[in-house]
C-alpha cells in the first residue's frame, strides 16, 4: 500500500516540477520578446483619447510593422527627428504610400471615400490638405482619434510621417489598470 502512494506522490512531484519549469519558460521567452521586439512609451498627450490617455504607458511592437508593413488603422509611434531623445507621438494612420487625402466640409476622404464613419472625425481646420495631396512612397498621414485636440499630420510641424521616423506599432497598454489591455 505505501508502494502504491510512493508512486503517486513521485508522479505528482515529477508534475509540478514539469509545471514549473514550462512557466519559467514561458516567463524567460515573453522578457526576450518584450526586451528585444518592444518598446515601452509613456504617453503625454490627450491627442488619442479615450482609447490612450496622457499618463499611460504602452508597448510598441518595433518589428512586425517592419515585416508586415504599416497599413491604414494602425496605432503607430514615431519621432519627428531621428534623436533618440525626441519625443514620442501616437497617431493613427490614415492614408500610405500611393493614396489621396483631402478634407472637404470637415470631413477626411482618403482615395476620395469618407474616411471612417460619417462624422467620426470631425476637421475643424484642414491645415496643409486644403487640397488634394498624394502621399510619396515612405510617407503615412497621420490622425489622431480626438481631432480636436490633437497636432498631426494636418498641420506643418507633422506633415506627413516618413517610414523612417516611425517606431513601430502601437498594441498594449501596460499601465495605469484602468487602461490594462491591447489597442488597435
Amino acid at each position: 500500500m505505501a508502494e502504491k502512494y510512493g508512486g503517486w506522490r513521485r508522479k505528482k512531484k515529477r508534475a509540478l516540477y514539469v509545471y514549473f519549469i514550462e512557466v519559467v519558460t514561458v516567463l524567460f521567452l515573453a522578457a526576450i520578446f518584450t526586451f528585444g521586439f518592444c518598446k515601452q512609451i509613456h504617453i503625454e498627450e490627450d491627442s488619442m483619447s479615450p482609447r490612450l490617455i496622457a499618463g499611460d504607458t504602452a508597448l510598441v511592437d518595433r518589428l512586425t510593422g517592419k515585416i508586415f508593413g504599416i497599413r491604414e488603422g494602425n496605432l503607430i509611434a514615431f519621432r519627428l527627428s531621428e534623436r533618440e531623445n525626441a519625443a514620442v507621438h501616437v497617431k493613427r494612420v490614415a492614408a500610405v504610400p500611393g493614396d489621396t487625402v483631402e478634407i472637404r466640409d470637415g470631413s477626411v476622404y482618403v482615395n476620395g471615400k469618407l474616411y471612417g464613419e460619417e462624422g467620426m472625425i470631425d476637421m475643424n481646420a484642414e491645415g496643409l490638405v486644403r487640397e488634394i495631396i498624394t502621399l510619396e512612397k515612405g510617407e503615412y498621414f497621420v490622425l489622431g482619434d480626438n481631432s480636436g485636440e490633437s497636432e498631426d499630420s494636418r498641420y506643418q510641424d507633422i506633415g506627413s510621417i516618413e517610414k523612417k521616423m516611425i517606431i513601430g506599432k502601437v498594441w498594449f497598454v501596460v499601465s495605469p489598470l484602468k487602461s490594462f489591455g491591447f489597442k488597435s
